[in-house]
C-alpha cells in the first residue's frame, strides 16, 4: 500500500504508529524509509540544548519542517510524540511517519 502510493507520487502519505514506549515505533519508521530508499528526517526530537522538546517547541519544529521540506525531492519525516501534533497531549504515545515522494 505504501509503495504504490509512493510510486503514484501522492503529495504526502501519513502513517500513524501507535504504541507503548519502547515498542519499536521509531525502528519501524526507519525500516519503512530504508525499504522505500528515501532519507529519513526526524522532527522535534530534541531542542537546541539537547533536551526533550515540550509541546510548543515540537509544534514549532513540525511547522518549520513542513515549510522547509516543500523543496525536498523525496523524504520521510518522523514526528515522535505525534500526540502533541495531533492536539491529543497526555494520551498514549504515537509516532507519525510522513512520506513525501519526489514530485516531477
Amino acid at each position: 500500500m505504501l509503495r504504490s502510493a509512493y510510486d503514484r507520487k501522492e503529495k504526502a502519505i501519513h502513517v500513524l504508529l501507535y504504541g507503548a514506549p519502547g515498542s519499536g515505533k521509531s525502528q519501524l519508521a526507519r525500516t519503512i524509509a530504508a525499504r522505500l530508499g528515501i532519507p529519513l528526517h526526524p522532527v522535534g526530537e530534541a531542542n537546541e540544548d539537547g533536551d526533550e522538546m515540550n509541546r510548543k517547541e515540537r509544534l514549532s519544529a513540525y511547522r518549520m519542517t513542513q515549510m522547509l521540506s516543500v523543496g525536498l525531492k523525496a523524504c520521510a519525516l518522523v514526528v515522535d510524540e505525534a500526540d502533541d501534533i495531533l492536539d491529543k497531549p497526555n494520551r498514549s504515545p504515537a509516532l507519525a511517519l510522513i512520506l513525501k515522494p519526489a514530485m516531477d
